[in-house]
């Protein structure tokens, strides 16, 4: 059998289970049946994922598998499985390449400006990507291997010690087996913050004797082009709120007014502009929901006694009076 067609066979497996599972708690011997499935292959697991991810995202596919979402008797087992058989033909279409892409989790990734991607890649791994991030997959029969061209990514990595999962970005490795962490490339930095288990962060193609960084929980390593890696302990709270993106905010706890107009920016196509250092210099504390600069630039101005001003396809904050009406 060819890859292609063992791929595809895998797809309309998992497609099988999901559209089962979504009916409720399996059965005793279901259960064991789709256990034993999910150990036989490392694949198997990953296309699980996958398959319960779009079917999640197909509500109207699981509405035509229930008769169009209707109250009524429960069908008979004919017709129950008829309905399970479409639905899975259905999910299969989507998993070949139909409607929203989950089709091939490997080659390019992209998260365009204001979004937040996740991936299920064919290991089981997930894969968050911040807005306007990239990433290049390649897996192997010895490593799992992603570049990050550029933006930012959370790993929710799988263990499997036979094939390491290594994330590049610029010039630096991070390399896990089963752990959850976060990668950001933004200009000539990377950092690298772990948020579960253990990463070992590396420079590869260097010439220097820097030794890897072996970061733990709630640690961060980042390394800048041409100086040292630089590891620091974060807390618990200040970790979770710098992935607070994750769930679609972002959270600002006394950083800089124009760091925290740098963060909202990368999120909208409307930027926020700001030409006075001494506004620029306060600090600002708030929630925001990624995107909505106008919420963020009015909280500001209330803050800061500043006003707001919309003009050539930008959002202005200024202490300047208006101008006198003559």
């Amino acid at each position: 059998m060819s890859a292609g067609n063992d791929s595809a066979e895998i797809d309309g497996i998992a497609a099988g289970w999901a559209v089962r599972a979504s009916e409720g708690a399996l059965a005793e011997r279901d259960r064991g049946e789709l256990e034993a499935w999910l150990a036989r292959d490392p694949r198997h697991r990953g296309a699980f994922v996958r398959a319960q991810a779009v079917w999640h995202d197909l509500d109207r596919v699981a509405a035509m598998a229930k008769g169009g979402g209707k109250e009524a008797a429960a069908p008979q087992r004919p017709a129950r499985m008829r309905a399970f058989a479409i639905a899975a033909s259905l999910l299969v279409a989507v998993l070949a390449g139909v409607g929203i892409g989950y089709d091939h989790y490997s080659g390019r990734h992209v998260a365009g400006v204001g979004q937040i991607v996740r991936l299920a890649l064919d290991d089981g791994s997930i894969v968050v990507l911040n807005t306007d991030s990239e990433i290049r997959v390649r897996y192997g029969d010895s490593r799992r291997r992603i570049r990050l061209q550029r933006g930012e990514a959370t790993f929710q990595v799988v263990s499997d010690p036979s094939r390491p999962f290594v994330v590049e970005a610029g010039d630096v490795a991070a390399r896990a087996v089963g752990t959850e962490f976060a990668v950001r490339r933004l200009g000539d930095a990377v950092a690298v913050t772990v948020l579960e288990g253990v990463v070992e962060v590396e420079r590869p193609g260097s010439k220097s004797l820097e030794q890897p960084r072996r970061a733990l929980r709630n640690d961060q390593v980042v390394a800048a082009r041409a100086r040292p890696m630089v590891e620091s302990a974060l807390t618990a709270e200040e970790v979770s709120r710098r992935h607070s993106w994750r769930e679609g905010y972002l959270t600002f706890d006394g950083e800089r007014l124009e760091a925290a107009i740098a963060e909202m920016n990368r999120y909208s196509s409307i930027p926020i502009r700001i030409v006075d250092p001494e506004l620029a210099a306060e600090h600002f504390v708030g929630v925001f929901r990624i995107g909505d600069t106008r919420a963020f630039a009015r909280s500001a101005a209330a803050t800061f006694d500043a006003r707001v001003v919309e003009e050539s396809g930008a959002i202005v904050l200024t202490r300047d009076s208006p101008p006198r009406r003559q």
